[in-house]
Protein backbone atom coordinates (compact mmCIF):
# COMPACT_ATOMS: atom_id res chain seq x y z
CA UNK A 1 0.00 0.00 0.00
CA UNK A 2 2.90 2.10 0.96
CA UNK A 3 5.39 0.83 -1.39
CA UNK A 4 6.81 3.88 -4.83
CA UNK A 5 7.78 0.72 -6.28
CA UNK A 6 6.34 0.50 -10.28
CA UNK A 7 6.07 -3.08 -9.62
CA UNK A 8 7.56 -5.89 -7.52
CA UNK A 9 8.09 -9.33 -8.61
CA UNK A 10 7.84 -12.50 -7.02
CA UNK A 11 10.05 -15.87 -7.04
CA UNK A 12 9.04 -18.63 -5.31
CA UNK A 13 10.79 -21.83 -5.52
CA UNK A 14 10.14 -25.84 -4.84
CA UNK A 15 7.89 -25.85 -1.36
CA UNK A 16 8.11 -21.79 -1.47
CA UNK A 17 5.29 -22.19 -4.01
CA UNK A 18 2.93 -23.75 -1.39
CA UNK A 19 2.79 -20.26 0.28
CA UNK A 20 3.08 -17.81 -2.35
CA UNK A 21 0.14 -19.09 -4.79
CA UNK A 22 -2.38 -19.41 -1.87
CA UNK A 23 -1.23 -15.72 -0.34
CA UNK A 24 -1.80 -14.61 -4.09
CA UNK A 25 -5.64 -15.87 -3.94
CA UNK A 26 -5.90 -14.22 -0.61
CA UNK A 27 -4.20 -11.16 -2.06
CA UNK A 28 -5.99 -10.62 -5.56
CA UNK A 29 -9.77 -11.37 -2.43
CA UNK A 30 -8.57 -8.24 -0.32
CA UNK A 31 -8.07 -6.31 -3.64
CA UNK A 32 -11.55 -6.48 -4.67
CA UNK A 33 -12.88 -5.67 -1.53
CA UNK A 34 -10.96 -2.89 -1.14
CA UNK A 35 -10.02 -1.17 -4.51
CA UNK A 36 -7.65 1.68 -2.79
CA UNK A 37 -4.97 -1.22 -2.38
CA UNK A 38 -2.48 -0.66 -5.16
CA UNK A 39 -1.81 -3.72 -7.63
CA UNK A 40 2.12 -3.04 -8.03
CA UNK A 41 2.52 -7.05 -9.11
CA UNK A 42 5.36 -7.59 -12.15
CA UNK A 43 6.31 -10.70 -12.83
CA UNK A 44 5.51 -14.05 -10.86
CA UNK A 45 7.95 -16.85 -11.24
CA UNK A 46 7.72 -20.26 -9.64
CA UNK A 47 10.62 -22.01 -10.27
CA UNK A 48 10.59 -26.15 -9.89
CA UNK A 49 7.53 -25.62 -7.71
CA UNK A 50 6.32 -28.32 -5.45
CA UNK A 51 2.43 -27.47 -5.36
CA UNK A 52 0.06 -29.58 -5.97
CA UNK A 53 -1.02 -29.42 -9.64
CA UNK A 54 -4.48 -29.53 -10.06
CA UNK A 55 -4.91 -26.84 -6.96
CA UNK A 56 -2.38 -24.76 -9.07
CA UNK A 57 -5.11 -24.97 -11.65
CA UNK A 58 -7.65 -23.87 -9.72
CA UNK A 59 -5.65 -20.78 -7.71
CA UNK A 60 -4.41 -19.33 -11.24
CA UNK A 61 -7.65 -17.67 -12.27
CA UNK A 62 -7.55 -15.80 -9.38
CA UNK A 63 -4.42 -13.73 -9.54
CA UNK A 64 -3.50 -14.33 -13.00
CA UNK A 65 -4.89 -10.78 -13.70
CA UNK A 66 -3.21 -9.32 -11.49
CA UNK A 67 0.55 -9.52 -12.32
CA UNK A 68 2.65 -8.71 -15.82
CA UNK A 69 3.08 -12.26 -16.52
CA UNK A 70 3.17 -15.87 -14.70
CA UNK A 71 5.73 -18.53 -15.87
CA UNK A 72 6.67 -21.68 -14.53
CA UNK A 73 10.05 -23.71 -15.17
CA UNK A 74 9.19 -27.38 -15.05
CA UNK A 75 11.98 -30.33 -15.37
CA UNK A 76 10.35 -33.36 -15.68
CA UNK A 77 12.70 -35.77 -14.66
CA UNK A 78 13.50 -33.45 -11.38
CA UNK A 79 13.84 -36.13 -8.46
CA UNK A 80 13.00 -34.04 -5.64
CA UNK A 81 9.39 -33.41 -7.47
CA UNK A 82 8.87 -37.15 -8.31
CA UNK A 83 9.73 -37.88 -4.60
CA UNK A 84 7.26 -35.41 -3.20
CA UNK A 85 4.26 -36.65 -5.86
CA UNK A 86 4.79 -39.99 -4.05
CA UNK A 87 4.17 -38.57 -1.34
CA UNK A 88 1.44 -36.63 -1.78
CA UNK A 89 -0.15 -38.73 -4.32
CA UNK A 90 -0.35 -36.01 -6.59
CA UNK A 91 1.90 -34.34 -9.50
CA UNK A 92 3.19 -31.22 -8.24
CA UNK A 93 3.69 -28.39 -10.92
CA UNK A 94 7.30 -28.75 -11.49
CA UNK A 95 6.54 -32.19 -12.71
CA UNK A 96 2.93 -31.46 -13.72
CA UNK A 97 0.59 -34.76 -15.28
CA UNK A 98 -2.24 -33.34 -17.41
CA UNK A 99 -3.93 -36.05 -16.80
CA UNK A 100 -4.92 -35.00 -12.86
CA UNK A 101 -6.82 -32.11 -14.37
CA UNK A 102 -10.65 -31.33 -14.65
CA UNK A 103 -11.41 -30.84 -18.25
CA UNK A 104 -12.50 -27.30 -17.50
CA UNK A 105 -8.79 -26.54 -15.44
CA UNK A 106 -6.87 -27.74 -18.58
CA UNK A 107 -8.91 -25.82 -20.83
CA UNK A 108 -8.11 -22.68 -18.84
CA UNK A 109 -4.53 -23.46 -18.82
CA UNK A 110 -4.74 -23.77 -22.54
CA UNK A 111 -6.56 -20.74 -22.55
CA UNK A 112 -3.69 -18.66 -19.86
CA UNK A 113 -1.15 -19.86 -22.07
CA UNK A 114 -2.46 -18.48 -25.54
CA UNK A 115 -4.39 -15.31 -24.33
CA UNK A 116 -3.46 -14.24 -20.70
CA UNK A 117 0.26 -14.59 -20.19
CA UNK A 118 1.01 -17.61 -18.80
CA UNK A 119 4.11 -19.68 -19.64
CA UNK A 120 5.17 -22.84 -18.74
CA UNK A 121 8.75 -23.61 -19.52
CA UNK A 122 10.20 -27.03 -19.83
CA UNK A 123 13.47 -27.52 -19.17
CA UNK A 124 15.08 -30.11 -20.53
CA UNK A 125 18.32 -31.86 -19.44
CA UNK A 126 19.00 -33.61 -23.02
CA UNK A 127 19.01 -30.18 -24.79
CA UNK A 128 21.18 -27.95 -21.79
CA UNK A 129 24.07 -29.23 -21.88
CA UNK A 130 26.01 -29.35 -18.30
CA UNK A 131 22.29 -29.48 -16.90
CA UNK A 132 22.29 -32.79 -14.27
CA UNK A 133 19.48 -34.83 -15.83
CA UNK A 134 17.14 -35.37 -12.34
CA UNK A 135 18.08 -31.32 -11.43
CA UNK A 136 15.76 -29.60 -9.31
CA UNK A 137 17.63 -26.27 -8.43
CA UNK A 138 18.36 -26.16 -12.30
CA UNK A 139 17.27 -22.57 -12.56
CA UNK A 140 19.99 -21.35 -10.28
CA UNK A 141 22.64 -23.87 -11.01
CA UNK A 142 22.73 -23.83 -15.22
CA UNK A 143 23.20 -20.23 -17.14
CA UNK A 144 20.90 -20.85 -19.69
CA UNK A 145 17.98 -21.37 -17.31
CA UNK A 146 19.44 -18.38 -14.51
CA UNK A 147 19.55 -15.81 -17.78
CA UNK A 148 16.44 -16.59 -18.54
CA UNK A 149 14.70 -15.71 -14.95
CA UNK A 150 16.83 -12.90 -14.89
CA UNK A 151 15.92 -11.22 -18.53
CA UNK A 152 12.82 -11.83 -17.47
CA UNK A 153 12.38 -10.17 -14.07
CA UNK A 154 14.73 -7.45 -15.13
CA UNK A 155 13.05 -6.68 -18.98
CA UNK A 156 9.84 -8.42 -18.93
CA UNK A 157 10.76 -9.95 -22.12
CA UNK A 158 8.42 -12.85 -23.39
CA UNK A 159 9.66 -16.38 -24.13
CA UNK A 160 10.23 -15.67 -27.38
CA UNK A 161 11.70 -12.57 -26.90
CA UNK A 162 14.24 -14.35 -24.31
CA UNK A 163 14.99 -16.78 -27.25
CA UNK A 164 12.68 -19.84 -25.97
CA UNK A 165 11.38 -21.59 -28.76
CA UNK A 166 7.06 -22.87 -28.62
CA UNK A 167 6.24 -26.13 -28.85
CA UNK A 168 2.51 -27.66 -28.36
CA UNK A 169 1.94 -30.61 -25.84
CA UNK A 170 -1.16 -32.48 -27.13
CA UNK A 171 -1.45 -30.10 -30.19
CA UNK A 172 -3.25 -27.93 -27.85
CA UNK A 173 -1.01 -26.36 -24.97
CA UNK A 174 2.19 -24.21 -25.81
CA UNK A 175 4.93 -24.46 -24.16
CA UNK A 176 8.66 -23.13 -24.42
CA UNK A 177 12.01 -24.82 -24.47
CA UNK A 178 15.28 -23.89 -24.40
CA UNK A 179 16.72 -24.33 -28.14
CA UNK A 180 19.94 -26.25 -28.92
CA UNK A 181 21.61 -22.86 -29.89
CA UNK A 182 20.10 -20.43 -26.69
CA UNK A 183 23.84 -19.77 -25.77
CA UNK A 184 24.42 -18.04 -29.45
CA UNK A 185 20.36 -16.44 -29.05
CA UNK A 186 20.79 -15.53 -25.46
CA UNK A 187 24.20 -12.82 -26.55
CA UNK A 188 21.58 -11.79 -29.50
CA UNK A 189 18.88 -11.11 -27.19
CA UNK A 190 21.12 -8.75 -24.85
Amino acid sequence: RNTDAEHINILAYSAGSQVVSPALVQFSRRVLQDRTIPQHLGEIYFAAPDLSFPAFARQLPQYINMSRRVTVSVNMNDSVLALSSWVHGISRLGRPNSQELSESDFDFLVKAAEKLDFDMISVQPEVIPGLARRSHAFWYEHPWVSSDVIMKLLFHLSPAERGLERQLYQERFPFWTFPADYARRVVEVL
